[in-house]
């Protein structure tokens, strides 16, 4: 039996399952998960089919087809797209909740200013309250701030341990030299994605 061409291949295939225009129409009123769940869902289908038609189908053969006739590396560049600009999104949120921070700091900064100049003020009037319409400003005298002039003569009763914390990057350096570490173990293995921005 002759090995079929690409071309005719898909044409067979594709007259016996679907209609690809329409069902590109279709998918686009569903989000980009579904229409990527869509697209693996036919590439399944038309490899099984294929290869149920043609038992000794060459590799490139079905995947040239399968290329040509289900959109499914058009709808994982797609997605990709869509991450990219949700990454775009997120370095611009975080620009501007940098330019926020900032802001609330100067605004605290004048505030504290402002609180310092009343202080200042009611200290050389020797006043300690002031009654108006709008608020009462009061100001009181607090015990100073404590300070460690010398950390070395401070008895150990008033030191505090912390916590013990488990040292996870040395476990992961004992476990990539195959050491047995007792109630540790390790997950599945875990795939990694890299999109490349030309």
């Amino acid at each position: 039996m002759n090995e079929p061409t690409t071309k005719a291949v898909a044409k067979q295939v594709a007259d016996g399952i679907t209609d690809a225009a329409a069902i590109a129409q279709h998918h686009n009123t569903y989000s980009p998960e579904q229409r990527v769940q869509f697209a693996v869902r036919d590439w399944q289908e038309m490899r099984a089919e294929l290869l149920d038609m043609y038992v000794d189908l060459d590799e490139q053969t079905l995947s040239d087809t399968l290329e040509g006739e289900v959109d499914l590396h058009e709808r994982l560049t797609d997605v990709a797209k869509v991450i990219g600009e949700l990454e775009a999104g997120k370095k611009g949120l975080q620009a501007y909740i940098a330019e926020v921070r900032e802001r609330q700091d100067r605004f605290a900064r004048r505030a504290e200013t402002l609180r310092n100049l009343i202080v200042f003020a009611m200290g050389k009037a020797k006043l300690k309250t002031v009654p108006a319409p709008e608020c009462t400003i009061t100001v009181r005298t607090l015990p100073g701030e404590i300070v460690i002039d010398d950390e070395t003569k401070v008895p150990k009763k008033f030191w505090r341990k912390p916590d013990p914390v488990i040292d996870r990057t040395a476990i992961n350096a004992a476990i990539k030299a195959k050491e047995k570490i007792a109630g540790v173990s390790q997950g599945e293995e875990r795939s990694s994605l890299t999109i490349r921005r030309k």
